[in-house]
């Protein structure tokens, strides 16, 4: 069994999706629950964790995206200001450093281009980003 039947397994009633993403040599584990509450969320990723811990289930090359279900998490372009100093992910229409999902701290916004820190392989980096390039801007948990 693969750590995506065993997650499935153990949290079935509050999965909605669980995928596994390749970035450049690394992977992201995303599961979407199917909840909009807030500390809903935040006890699952707490258990979620602990569980793919204690069974070593959770390498050092894959990172953990917990994220609600639903348009509420959705960030609109046109609004994205607001969210300055906010976790984000990022999905991309075109690839850049080898991805089209990048989850990162929005550290500016400038006319059409998005600045963004964020973690890769334990280095933090700048990017920025076109808006046109944007698919989709998710709160990120």
């Amino acid at each position: 069994m693969d750590r995506i039947e065993k997650i499935k397994n153990k949290f079935n009633d509050a999965i909605l999706e669980i995928k596994e993403l390749k970035n450049d040599q690394d992977f992201t584990l995303e599961i979407v629950l199917d909840t909009r509450d807030l500390k809903t969320v935040e006890k699952y990723t707490r258990e979620i964790y602990d569980f793919l811990e204690n069974e070593s289930l959770l390498g050092e090359d894959t990172s953990l995206d917990i994220l609600s279900k639903g348009s509420d998490i959705i960030v609109s372009i046109d609004e994205i200001e607001k969210f300055i100093g906010k976790k984000l992910v990022f999905s991309l229409k075109k690839e850049v450093m080898n991805t089209l999902e990048i989850p990162g701290k929005l550290l500016s916004v400038d006319g059409n281009n998005i600045t963004i820190q964020f973690n890769q392989k334990g280095l933090l980096r700048k990017v920025e980003l076109n808006k046109e390039n944007i698919k989709e801007v998710k709160i990120y948990f």
